[in-house]
């Protein structure tokens, strides 16, 4: 008989969460202050 492999079946969900996770941008102290910067400067603009 062949044994199981050791890995869990994991949820569609569960495959999901661990790939963002996995591929989530890592941003330095100053690329996030520009990042803030540059969505509060659009704040009072309406895009329709």
């Amino acid at each position: 008989m062949r044994q199981k492999s050791g890995r869990p079946k994991l949820t569609a969900d569960q495959v999901v969460t661990d790939i963002r996770r996995r591929t989530r941008n890592h941003h330095s102290a100053e690329e996030k202050i520009r990042i803030a910067l540059g969505g509060a400067r659009n704040v009072g603009h309406a895009h329709e």
